[in-house]
């Protein structure tokens, strides 16, 4: 009797049987979560499109420099006799080609990411406090309109100006990754949110490689030229702007047509917060975690190494592999008329 009743006094008094609660089951076909997914999906590689275009650009709006014909700042010396490929066409005329030196160029390049890094942080805290649909919505905005108005920008501005708007760029493109996160932890539900994380991260790759293609398309082409890249990929960016404000949503609770099931199926596991609560960051914990610095150098090893080869390759193929960009484009036009035959 006594080894029963130690038996029976070690059972819980008040027993709420959490093992025998099943988790909610996936709803079938595709849900709002999905749709949110291929939004972001959008709204990044047209963000990476817009990054990624002057590097390809560069190339077509900067003239050959004839060493003799040149001053060592990278300024043209017409007392020399050479000919200026621009005297003969309107001051206002956007299509022309700018006498620019490597190291003007890089300046220009370089302008991006110094308001990349910069704002990484701030714009972080701005989408925690008011969600991640605003701060890509801001971004995918400004990002349109300077990308619309760069051929004019370079006319009216030279290189100068053309280094404070790649520095807006950066600044506001910031917002996209931290924003991205946010909406993620709250529409991927815990068992979803490294597909869902995969999809969306690959528009990283997918803009690089639509942003070189076409920009060397436009570049090359002797009917468009490399303006039509600045209005094509600045268009997209507003239309993917309207696109987010018409479309996604900042939090399940706030879309008017998610079902039930799809709800309760993300609010799983505590994966989302009802009302969000203000927690404290563990900056101590974060900053003494080796881990986290393992992270920090493995991940600014692969960015250094992946932004040297977009930011570079284009410049070159063209200079030291002296790859054409007009004869490139015809060669691509060739091969697609003998496909198509």
């Amino acid at each position: 009797m006594a080894g029963r009743n130690v038996v029976y006094e070690s059972v819980p008094k008040d027993e709420k049987r959490e093992e025998l609660q099943k988790p909610p089951e996936r709803p079938k076909g595709l849900g709002i979560r999905h749709l949110q997914t291929v939004i972001l999906f959008i709204c990044l590689t047209i963000a990476y499109t817009i990054r990624s275009q002057l590097s390809v650009l560069m190339v077509a709006m900067v003239r050959v420099q004839d060493p003799h014909c040149a001053f060592p700042d990278g300024t043209r010396n017409i007392s020399e006799g050479c000919v200026d490929p621009n005297a003969n066409i309107s001051r206002w005329n956007i299509y022309r080609t700018y006498d620019w030196h490597k190291s003007t160029q890089e300046m220009i390049t370089f302008s991006f990411f110094v308001g990349y890094t910069s704002m990484m942080i701030p714009m972080g805290l701005l989408a925690q406090k008011y969600g991640g649909k605003l701060p890509i919505m801001f971004a995918l905005a400004v990002n349109g309109v300077i990308s619309i108005c760069t051929p004019w920008i370079a006319l009216l501005g030279g290189w100068i100006a053309m280094s404070v708007s790649r520095l807006a760029l950066g600044m506001t493109q910031a917002a996209m990754y931290p924003s991205i996160h946010t909406l993620l932890a709250k529409w991927a539900p815990l068992r979803e949110r490294g597909r869902l994380s995969t999809y969306i991260y690959t528009g990283s790759q997918a803009g690089t490689i639509i942003a070189f293609q076409l920009s060397g398309l436009f570049a090359g082409s002797p009917i468009l030229g490399w303006p039509v890249s600045f209005w094509l990929f600045g268009s997209l960016s507003l239309l993917s702007c309207a696109l987010l404000g018409w479309l996604g949503v900042a939090s399940p609770h706030q879309h008017p047509s998610i079902t039930t099931e799809e709800l309760a199926y993300i609010m799983e596991d505590g994966a989302v917060d009802i009302v969000p609560k203000k927690r404290k960051t563990p900056w101590k914990h974060i900053l003494t975690s080796k881990p986290v610095w393992g992270l920090i150098v493995s991940h600014a090893g692969s960015a250094a190494s992946y932004l040297l080869i977009l930011t570079e390759i284009p410049l070159y193929m063209n200079h030291i592999l002296h790859v054409d960009l007009k004869r490139l484009w015809l060669v691509q036009e060739y091969f697609c008329s003998r496909s198509a035959l």
